[in-house]
């Protein structure tokens, strides 16, 4: 977490309401200057961890830093700003009991706005062959929804050299050797920042450094034509006032069953608020 007291008592709060029980959550504060640290401080559940070292290293660094902390044989991950549904951790740990296969696990998710209101949700593809199918296009596995076995994170440890765009070279560096899944359901609700148009434009910029890690020409040369594109597009839509609806676009429409669960999860997790 970084300066995340606007958003972080509900996450914090989403786990604590997972139907499975048996986790540790480790929180890294990563050099916060707000109030993020005393709200985490004040949930006295004992399965938390809370780590804090006045620094402020960055995303890749403290997830290698969590890898190496858990005691887990499995380990998941989310950010500070999104919610986990109350089944999730359940069901990706079965999906994942019943798969010896598979290493690393993404789920489909809500993709919501800072007033949570719903922009849509996106779904992908199940198996390794659909989450690959297009790497220079990004890997269709959402880094906040992974779960996946801890020898494989310590076996592939995130890249610290990259600001943003950390998940992608991951999956990029590793997706020929390793397989990937995503279950179908809803699990998570992603937070979507419609105003950040810096923070979308430096993303791809790292994306497109990350593709050079690929180790294939054709990936990186038909990625970094892709980003560039697309860096346009998202200049023009936000040029014009229309960068909510470029989101939504990247977003299935909602079905009516998708939103009534989500504004039940949203509610549950208000009530029950420390």
């Amino acid at each position: 977490m970084f300066n995340s007291a606007a958003t972080l008592r509900e996450s914090i709060r989403s786990i604590i309401m997972q139907s499975y029980t048996n986790w540790e959550l480790l929180i890294l504060d990563d050099g916060s200057t707000d109030e993020s640290m005393d709200i985490a401080g004040a949930f006295t559940d004992s399965r938390i961890k809370i780590v804090a070292d006045g620094e402020n290293r960055g995303l890749a660094a403290r997830m290698n830093q969590a890898v190496s902390m858990s005691r887990g044989e499995l380990f998941a991950r989310m950010d500070a700003d999104d919610i986990a549904y109350p089944q999730r951790l359940l069901i990706q740990q079965v999906y994942l009991q019943e798969h010896p296969g598979v290493d690393l696990l993404g789920c489909s998710c809500l993709v919501f706005s800072q007033n949570g209101t719903s922009f849509g949700v996106r779904m992908y593809p199940e198996m390794h062959e659909g989450i690959c199918a297009n790497p220079w296009s990004g890997l269709l596995l959402m880094h906040p929804t992974w779960m996946g076995r801890i020898a494989w994170f310590r076996k592939s440890m995130y890249n610290a050299k990259l600001k943003k765009a950390q998940d992608q070279e991951l999956l990029l560096r590793t997706f020929n050797r390793s397989n990937f899944a995503n279950v179908p359901q809803i699990l998570m609700a992603y937070r979507e920042d419609q105003t950040g148009l810096k923070k979308t434009l430096l993303t791809r910029w790292y994306l497109m450094r990350a593709l050079l890690y690929s180790g294939s020409a054709k990936i990186a040369i038909l990625g970094i034509t892709s980003q560039m594109f697309k860096m346009l597009i998202d200049v023009g839509f936000s040029a014009i006032g229309q960068r909510a609806h470029l989101i939504q676009q990247r977003s299935k429409l909602a079905p009516e069953s998708a939103i009534s669960e989500w504004k039940k999860v949203i509610y549950t997790i208000r009530q029950n608020d420390v």
